[in-house]
């Protein structure tokens, strides 16, 4: 058998498996929703850890509660071995499909086949979020995609009906309704933003408008209002360690640069808390920069 608690742990998680059984494909929306419930840290890919658990749920949902660690261990070798294609000894988004079927979708096929760079997103995304509260209106979301397609792709590659259908695509997957906001956290995870810049702006905590003031003065050494200079390089350096990014002397200045294309409103090269509120849309609605921006 395998480990006593992780057995428990699988055994406790399986039900959430169990509802897909005897389905040939999943459904976009499903496999989004199974997705999220692996991928913990929304990084776009399945840690060991996290493929590991995925299967040992699996197993328990398929009746196979009599396994042993050492088989989960080559189970989970398989897998990364057979499907890992790129080797980078975790499971990408698109590589589970070939573990999952998943039903045709086009949203699903714009994100594996469509690169958007950090800068590109949220230079459209201003024009949809004036509050720089990391939200916009679900209403606003076709003509979003309009202009991020227009960014990235040649719109003639684009029809009428194809965007309708991206729009849906998105609609369903967020489970919107009319007066609803998307976060711009979980449109950049549905666009596959560039990684580097997924990294930055995901936190795996909601910040409260204390904790985000707290946050930024710990960064603000000498409290005149920017995390500029040494401060910033700290804040780069801390955020790439949260997220499992080596950080060396190319990937600090390549991170900083890319923070700095996409927050750095006013272009003067420090970041202040509305710019530095860009990287975490987890923020509270109700935190200090919502009501700041509301009130001006």
């Amino acid at each position: 058998m395998a480990d006593d608690d992780y057995v428990s742990t699988a055994y406790q998680n399986s039900s959430f498996l169990s509802q897909f059984r005897g389905q040939a494909k999943l459904s976009t929306k499903q496999y989004f929703l199974l997705w999220c419930r692996y991928d913990v840290q929304r990084n776009g890919y399945l840690t060991r850890k996290e493929l590991e658990m995925f299967l040992a749920e699996l197993l328990m949902v398929t009746g196979d509660i009599h396994f042993s660690r050492d088989e989960l261990d080559q189970m989970t070798e398989g897998v990364l071995t057979q499907f890992d294609n790129n080797n980078s000894d975790c499971l990408e988004m698109w590589e589970l499909t070939e573990i999952i079927p998943v039903e045709e979708n086009l949203l699903f096929k714009f994100r594996t086949q469509t690169a958007i760079t950090g800068p590109q997103f949220t230079s459209t995304w201003r024009k949809y979020d004036p509050f720089r509260a990391g939200l916009m209106e679900a209403c606003d979301i076709h003509d979003f995609m309009l202009d991020i397609i227009g960014t990235v792709c040649d719109m003639q590659q684009i029809t009428r009906s194809k965007l309708t259908e991206l729009t849906r695509n998105v609609v369903e997957i967020l489970d919107l309704r009319v007066g609803s906001k998307v976060r711009m956290a979980d449109m950049a995870f549905l666009l596959n933003v560039d990684s580097t810049f997924m990294n930055c702006i995901k936190n795996g905590d909601r910040l409260s408008r204390s904790e985000f003031g707290e946050f930024f003065d710990h960064y603000d050494a000498d409290m005149n209002g920017f995390i500029e200079g040494n401060e910033l390089m700290l804040l780069m350096g801390d955020l790439m360690s949260r997220f499992g990014i080596e950080v060396n002397a190319t990937t600090l200045a390549d991170t900083l640069g890319n923070v700095l294309d996409s927050c750095d409103v006013d272009g003067d090269g420090k970041i202040n808390k509305e710019e530095l509120a860009l990287l975490f849309s987890h923020i509270d609605p109700e935190s200090y920069i919502w009501e700041m921006s509301a009130k001006e």
